[in-house]
């Protein structure tokens, strides 16, 4: 429902529907009123704070095979009077979904076994997601900004698991996680030269996962010749053996605040150039807490006393104290000289990260970094134009990383973070192109982007001999990975009809470290995208559309190249039928090759045929067909330093529904 007048505007939807409909996509939740926004500032300094959250509405019809949504969202906005502007939403999403996977896993290492696991999960998220924003102008010289975005959750999630190698599991996660952020801004403009601009961000995050993972055990086979798979690593991680269920269960809370703020000066020197000074702060604050402990049979609790290869003095609590703090200030100078737009500076920080692990070890680096920058515009003109920029980064990780005691991820993967981590740093390069000419009604844009890191915090993964379950831990690389970019799309219209033709290449070169062993990863990811439509007002309209794509994966631990390919052609009918009949259809063909074979093929078709007497009708009535071929799953391919998967995810069924419309 939705309500406009020129003071304020009200819109409610609500929906409840089991046939995998999404009303609001994340995308839709941006449109609808705002989004979070990053914290890291565009200052040379990034912080990779960890999301909290399975995620909201992350389920949809093509990665699940059961649905239940109910939803209802309010948005408003409110103009008391021509200086003020209120607005804002509140959101709340309750989703229950099945998903049924199975996984393929092809181990990089060869003493690992390949497995096989089948994976049935049921998960319930709920979500409450809210913003409210306000914009003060107080006159042409002031302005003020502000806004604050939440987001609660209650999720659960079990999974029961079977896998060739560890035979059953069976997991289970809870969490309500918070998160909470306010924007501050005030612009003010002191005179024709002189521009004050005052911004200033604070996150407030907090996430509670309680992890259960419950594995088969005979006590019996222990140490011997057919011992269950995971024995091994339960006497490494220092469990008790004795009883016929290995019981894991992981307790963690992850707390972090912090503040972003920075004051922009812009002086304005004549029409052609400017200066810019800056100076401003990054202060985070970040608590961890966990504890990994087994259940006996008889209920006791147990605490393991592991000991991990790779994991020095591995300990099964964490308590951890992160504190970071970026002082700095910089200096920009703009000047515009015919077509070209030019921008030098640069930013001198002072660094000072400390972290106490157990309330008796402290580790404090301090150090300071002149991050330069550069950029340039070549302004062809007003619908063409060049850019090239350049820009060192300094990148910090989070508490997550470097809180050095176990952390059970899943069943098969433990993690062990290193306290003594140091920052990557970055070299990065962009150029892009954008082009568009009304005249003949085509446009183009492009560019390439380059970035190269030291330091980069990879991970060395360590499996038990025999055994798919891993640890691993956070080194930062002897290494410089690097990445490399390239894309591209040219749009043409004809009359009625308009065609595009796209592209993308990356290349991507990192190292990790598997068994304590240098590990070097290439990807090369080519893919072509190409589209031809009709636009008509009144005939019917069909639009062709095929994607191609083709990656190939190097490991230095694999003898050879894995190579996967592509092909997904798909087509969209429209037509308007007797000024009161509308048919939609859709179809959708992709085919997975990995190394010349056909892997897996799917294809999904879906149609509307909706009736409306004439436009001023108050009723409408819709027949609405999806996944009408009845296909049963889909696969997609996935490709890691550590293992190559082909994952299955069955989808819903065929559904046939009848809708009724009723316009007010």
């Amino acid at each position: 429902m939705f309500y406009y007048s020129p003071k304020y505007t009200v819109n409610v939807i609500g929906d409840l529907n089991n046939i995998g409909d999404v009303v609001l996509s994340r995308s839709d939740v941006r449109s609808f009123g705002g989004d979070f926004q990053s914290q890291s500032p565009s200052n040379g300094t990034n912080i990779n704070i960890a999301d909290a959250g399975i995620g909201f509405l992350s389920a949809n019809a093509r990665n699940a095979n059961k649905i239940e949504t109910k939803l209802s969202a309010f948005n408003f906005s409110y103009s008391p009077n021509e200086k003020l502007d209120l607005g804002g939403f509140l959101i709340w999403s309750s989703n229950s979904n099945g998903q049924q996977n199975i996984n393929t896993i092809d181990y990089v290492d060869p003493s690992t076994p390949d497995d096989l696991v089948a994976t049935i999960t049921d998960q319930t998220s709920n979500t409450g997601l809210f913003r409210f924003g306000a914009i003060y102008k107080k006159d042409f010289n002031n302005q003020l900004n502000y806004d604050v975005t939440g987001r609660f959750s209650n999720e659960f999630r079990r999974e029961d698991v079977s896998s060739r190698v560890l035979s059953d599991i069976t997991e289970a996660e809870r969490a309500t996680p918070f998160k909470i952020n306010q924007n501050l801004s005030y612009f003010y403009t002191a005179s024709e030269t002189s521009i004050f601009a005052l911004e200033v961000q604070h996150l407030l995050q907090d996430e509670d996962p309680f992890y259960v993972a419950i594995l088969e055990n005979d006590p019996a086979n222990n140490d011997t010749a057919d011992q269950d798979g995971f024995d091994a690593v339960a006497n490494s991680l220092g469990l008790n053996r004795s009883n016929p269920f290995y019981r894991l269960e992981q307790d963690r809370k992850v707390k972090t605040n912090q503040w972003d703020a920075k004051l922009d000066y812009y002086y304005i020197l004549n029409s052609k150039s400017n200066i810019n000074v800056v100076a401003g702060t990054i202060l985070s604050s970040q608590n961890f807490d966990s504890r990994f402990f087994q259940i006996l049979e008889n209920g006791n609790e147990f605490l393991p006393n592991p000991t991990i290869q790779g994991v020095e003095d591995a300990q099964t609590t964490n308590d951890t104290q992160y504190d970071f703090r970026d002082l700095y200030a910089g200096l920009r100078y703009r000047l515009k000289s015919g077509i070209f737009t030019f921008t030098l500076g640069f930013t001198l920080h002072s660094y000072n990260s400390k972290n106490t692990q157990f309330g008796t070890e402290f580790f404090h680096d301090t150090f300071e970094k002149l991050l330069p920058e550069f950029e340039m515009i070549i302004q062809f003109k007003r619908s063409e134009s060049l850019n090239f920029r350049y820009q060192q980064e300094v990148n910090f990780t989070d508490v997550n990383q470097i809180a050095r005691g176990i952390v059970a991820n899943s069943y098969n993967s433990f993690f062990a973070g290193n306290s003594k981590l140091v920052n990557a740093s970055s070299h990065n390069f962009k150029l892009n192109y954008r082009s568009f000419n009304l005249f003949n009604n085509s446009s183009f844009f492009g560019g390439l982007n380059y970035s190269k890191t030291a330091d980069q915090v990879n991970q060395n993964t360590i499996f038990e001999p025999g055994s798919v379950v891993s640890s691993s831990t956070t080194i930062n690389s002897p290494f410089e990975n690097e990445t490399f970019t390239a894309y591209g799309s040219l749009s043409k219209s004809i009359k009625k009809v308009t065609g595009r033709l796209g592209g993308n290449f990356s290349y991507n070169k990192s190292y990790q470290f598997i068994n304590s062993l240098e590990n070097t990863n290439e990807s090369l990811v080519r893919s072509v995208n190409t589209r031809i439509g009709t636009n008509f007002t009144k005939a019917p309209n069909v639009s062709l559309n095929y994607r191609l794509s083709f990656v190939d994966q190097t490991n230095s631990a694999r003898p050879t190249t894995i190579k996967n390919i592509t092909h997904a052609p798909s087509i969209d009918f429209d037509a308007y039928i007797w000024n009161s009949v509308t048919l939609k259809s859709d179809f959708t063909f992709n085919e997975q090759r990995q190394d010349g074979a056909v892997i897996n093929t799917f294809q999904i078709w879906n149609a509307t045929f909706a009736y409306r007497k004439n436009r001023d009708a108050k009723w409408e009535y819709e027949l609405v067909g999806s996944n009408l071929l009845a296909t049963g799953s889909r696969a997609s391919v996935s490709q890691s330093v550590v293992s190559f998967r082909i994952n299955e995810t069955f989808i819903l069924p065929r559904f046939v529904s009848l809708r009724v419309r009723y316009q007010l």
